[in-house]
């Protein structure tokens, strides 16, 4: 899926998606600050009891907490291809055999192929 996302954002053919890609892209950084924002709150709001044990000491370092996310990976590690069953169930892609998979595997990486190669300005052939 992270092929699909990438090759997405750099279609110069189809602006809707890489529409589609950039508001993927903002809804993760939304994310990311609103955790980032509230795992600070959190962390500053629990000083105070620190210094019941004596920190920061002579020497305050200034705890803070800094999250991340990458679209890509997110889409790698957490995004599954699944295949629909009967009665709506939902098949995982290992109960397809290797032929369908690969097939599915190749058809992805000639779209991605496909995609880049609009990006670049037509070369002329010498002979």
């Amino acid at each position: 899926m992270e092929v699909l996302f990438q090759s997405a954002l750099t279609d110069p053919t189809d602006p809707e998606k890489r529409t589609t890609a950039e508001q993927l892209h903002g809804a993760v950084e939304k994310i990311q600050k609103e955790l980032h924002d509230g795992f600070n709150a959190g962390l500053t709001s629990l000083l105070p009891t620190f210094e019941l044990f004596g920190y920061p000491g002579l020497d305050d370092p200034g705890l803070t907490t800094v999250t991340t996310f990458d679209v890509e990976r997110l889409l790698k590690d957490h995004t599954q291809v699944r295949y629909r069953g009967v009665n709506g169930l939902t098949l995982p892609e290992s109960y397809n055999g290797l032929g369908v998979r690969n097939l599915v595997y190749i058809l992805l990486q000639l779209l991605k192929f496909f995609r880049s190669s609009k990006l670049r300005p037509q070369q002329q052939a010498y002979t």
